[in-house]
């Protein structure tokens, strides 16, 4: 079981926190690792708390599918993080994915204004 607090343990918005934070990665993960370290572990339960009052709770248990998903997910990742270590060894430049380290414009979203104007 993992615990998490939550603006909302509605299951609507928490299913939008998991697939936001990636809590179906971590259950994969966490899952996978405990069958490799031989542990008869079955079922991986988040138990959703809300941070504010009256501080409801929630149990949530992923199915097969959104966990597969979180595997896949999660399998990509560290190849992403091993080709990244091997690219670094090698003294590649810019081996880890980023946003860049030369200065970039930036724009306000286009809706911001409009709450401008309308204010």
């Amino acid at each position: 079981m993992d615990v998490k607090t939550t603006a909302s343990a509605a299951p609507d918005e928490f299913s939008r926190s998991t697939w936001r934070y990636g809590y179906h990665r971590q259950a994969a993960f966490y899952l996978d690792g405990c069958k490799a370290a031989g542990l008869d572990v079955r079922r991986f339960v988040f138990l959703a708390i809300e941070k504010d009052a009256p501080h409801l709770v929630a149990a949530y248990e992923l199915d097969a599918m959104d966990v597969e998903l979180g595997r896949t997910a999660y399998r990509r990742d560290l190849a992403t993080l091993a080709a990244c270590m091997e690219a670094e060894a090698r003294g590649e430049p810019d081996a880890w994915p980023g946003y860049g380290e030369a200065i970039q414009p930036l724009a306000l979203p286009r809706w911001a204004y409009e709450q401008e104007e309308a204010a």
